[in-house]
């Protein structure tokens, strides 16, 4: 388990440890006064404590929130923000909770902090996103970047195993993405570099027939799911880093597209892409794709990424998330459409290849991408 630590940079302040959530009042600076809540159903009742022990900072606890942060549910939010007179917000939550804190603090151009429950990782990004009629739009935003980030490994751990999986892929794209960036630079593909070992060694972890997904040690911080939680809390901390210094690519804006025209559950769309775009670095961007070789232990890390999720019980195609054959090829469309970031150049068929491939998860396409790369000097 990763010993605790405060990291501080100019405008934001990040806590890591175990039991942090329970000290909030000593964690959070004065500017958060009036603190509206945002939490989900799982977490209500750890909030409602966190509630009393704010006190008079305390405004309004909302509890829900929706994928993808629908524009009705930013509104219904506003009204509630203003009608209790808040003056900061605070998530406890995934990426939904922080999504609809970050739309908050956008609107009303306030404090915003976050102790996320999920691997995410939006909490350090100042990257937002809102959906409209099917459609979700994203930007960049540095008012929506939390100025405080408590990143507590009890409220990760107790996620059922398909759950951190899923999640952790997210925080794996995140990484990946930002290694073929075009804005990528020394630092942020080591940082990106270390969240995917980090995280790849939890995802094993989480795989491994002796973690349950339940607490039941005495020592509840040395268990096999804390352990790993512990690596996936600090890999998804440092590929939510890197995503909020790098642009977004193929992964992040197919699963926007798919996510807004579907309401496609977030992880669970990150875990199905994940392998098939990983499985183009072969041959586009190799150095990433050794990356998650040499995290992974394995020549062919995308097949490998695949097993796990399959068995963890995440789902592996876009099928089993209801995505219809029909409108692969428009989606994909859409995508060459809204245009690319990454340093290295892709056809449009490649978008369309990708979509068609994680629809029906065609066998073999994984060690035919890794026999392509061999032969042509890739790898």
């Amino acid at each position: 388990m990763t010993a605790a630590f405060t990291y501080t940079e100019t405008d934001r302040t990040v806590h890591f440890g175990r039991e942090l959530i329970s000290h909030i009042e000593d964690l959070l600076p004065s500017e958060f006064d009036g603190i509206f809540l945002i939490t989900t159903e799982r977490f209500a009742e750890p909030v409602d404590d966190l509630a009393r022990r704010l006190g008079t900072r305390h405004a309004h606890t909302q509890v829900g929130a929706a994928m993808h942060v629908p524009v009705a549910e930013i509104a219904t939010a506003l009204e509630a923000f203003d009608n209790k007179g808040a003056r900061s917000v605070f998530a406890v939550g995934g990426g939904s909770a922080v999504g609809l804190a970050k739309s908050l603090a956008r609107r009303r151009q306030v404090p915003i902090g976050a102790a996320p429950t999920t691997y995410a990782g939006s909490e350090m990004t100042p990257v937002w996103g809102e959906t409209s009629d099917g459609r979700k739009t994203t930007g960049r935003d540095e008012t929506v970047r939390p100025k405080v980030v408590i990143y507590d490994v009890a409220l990760t751990e107790t996620m059922p195993i398909p759950a951190s999986v899923a999640s952790a892929y997210n925080a794996l794209a995140h990484a990946m993405e930002a290694l073929y960036a075009r804005d990528a630079t020394p630092v942020s593909q080591a940082i990106a570099t270390r969240a995917i070992a980090e995280l790849c060694a939890a995802v094993v972890s989480f795989s491994e027939p002796d973690t349950t997904g339940i607490i039941s040690s005495p020592d509840s911080s040395r268990t096999p799911v804390a352990t790993a939680s512990s690596h996936a809390l600090q890999g998804a901390w440092l590929a939510g880093h890197v995503l909020g210094s790098t642009t977004m690519s193929l992964h992040h804006k197919l699963c926007h597209i798919l996510g807004g025209t579907y309401n496609l559950p977030h992880a669970e769309t990150h875990a199905v892409l994940l392998p098939h775009v990983l499985a183009t670095c072969a041959e586009a961007a190799p150095g990433v794709y050794q990356t998650f070789a040499d995290a992974l232990h394995t020549s062919t890390p995308a097949a490998l990424l695949q097993q796990i999720a399959a068995a963890t019980g995440v789902p592996t195609t876009l099928q089993q998330l209801g995505v219809t054959s029909d409108d692969l090829d428009s989606l994909a469309s859409e995508l060459v459409e809204s245009g690319d970031q990454c340093q290295y150049d892709f056809e449009p068929s490649v978008a369309a290849a990708v979509l068609r491939q994680a629809w029906s998860n065609l066998s073999g396409r994984h060690g035919a991408t890794r026999a392509r790369a061999q032969s042509r000097g890739y790898l």
